[in-house]
């Protein structure tokens, strides 16, 4: 068992970047140091853990099963030290915390990406990760540690897990530009008429909101297209004669593209939120960004 007095912490920080550089020449340079004392911290390592970690192959250093196994912990460790390093009236202008967060590409694109920039404006050297999102294990990648925060929906959280809302959102029904459609009142007739797309965000299922309101006045659409990725749909029915129900957000963004609808079946919205776990509370960096996202929400 190896005495954990005996391990000098700045080595498990080299190893998660050796790890993620797979080379001695590029982790000296990232972290400004020379190559003489990263080989020398390797071997280091070497002896620590009782294994080669690395072995020289035609495309750089390839880990072995034991570095491969010690990256899935390193980097919750390094950024659990790192946050308790956090002074509790942490400068944002000098934290280098690194926060992974897991949403789809719809909040992405339009909250995530310009709350993002503005961010970075106080907290420069702040890094963040933009995640797959999380539909049936976001709690247990929250107490893990393996995501930081989540954007997402009620109905993707768990009670045990700490949320706020951050803006709520409507559905419209959108079509590409000179449709068929278009020029006359949108119909739930018309509406049926149509083949339709939509998004999953799992398991490739055919049926969602617009389905179940369908469902309460005995009706049903054709959905012949069903996709994980909101971009993949505002592609198809640009160019396509299908219909789609999109965030009204989102199709504001494509209105060179798309035409907007009024729906023809009243489809609930949904709210956006944000998840975390609660052995975070207490930290003033999980505090600051949660404080911050939710600002620039309201003032979207």
């Amino acid at each position: 068992m190896i005495d954990i007095r005996s391990v000098d912490l700045n080595l498990l920080y080299v190893l998660q970047v050796l790890l993620e550089e797979r080379s001695v020449s590029r982790t000296a340079v990232r972290l400004h140091l020379t190559q003489p004392t990263v080989s020398g911290m390797l071997a280091r390592l070497r002896s620590t853990f009782n294994d080669p970690l690395f072995v020289r192959s035609s495309h750089g250093l390839r880990p072995t099963r034991q570095a491969i196994a010690l990256g899935g912990d390193l980097e919750k460790i390094i950024r659990d030290i790192e946050a308790l390093m956090q002074p509790a009236g942490f400068d944002p202008r000098l934290s280098t915390v690194r926060f992974r967060l897991s949403t789809n590409d719809y909040m992405q694109y339009v909250f995530l990406s310009p709350a993002i920039r503005a961010l970075q404006s106080e907290a420069p050297d702040m890094q963040f990760a933009l995640m797959r999102p999380e539909v049936t294990g976001l709690y247990d990648k929250l107490v893990s540690g393996d995501i930081d925060l989540a954007v997402t929906i009620p109905e993707f959280s768990d009670v045990k897990l700490r949320e706020q809302l951050v803006y709520s959102e409507r559905y419209v029904a959108v079509v590409r530009k000179n449709h068929p459609a278009l020029g006359r009142k949108l119909t739930l007739a018309r509406f049926l008429e149509l083949d339709h797309c939509m998004v999953s965000p799992a398991d490739g299922q055919f049926h969602g909101p617009t389905d179940l309101a369908l469902a309460q006045m005995n009706k049903r659409r054709r959905v012949t297209v069903s996709t994980s990725s909101f971009f993949t749909l505002i592609e198809l029915v640009s160019n396509s004669d299908h219909i789609a129900m999109l965030p009204k957000r989102l199709a504001d963004k494509f209105a060179d593209r798309l035409e907007q609808m009024l729906p023809p079946v009243p489809v609930p919205g949904f709210d956006v939120i944000l998840a975390w776990h609660q052995r975070s509370d207490k930290d003033p960096v999980r505090r600051w960004l949660v404080e911050r996202l939710s600002g620039f929400a309201g003032s979207m």
